[in-house]
């Protein structure tokens, strides 16, 4: 459900690529950005 997917960790790959995305901080109560790649 969306309740779960939104307490899964922010994880940055392994790839040569830099895309920023975004992660439910619940620590501090809102979306907040990472490098993906």
């Amino acid at each position: 459900d969306a309740n779960s997917f939104c307490q899964l960790p922010a994880v940055v790959g392994r790839c040569r690529g830099r895309f920023p995305r975004y992660y439910y901080n619940t620590e501090a109560g809102k979306c907040q950005r990472f490098i993906y790649g």
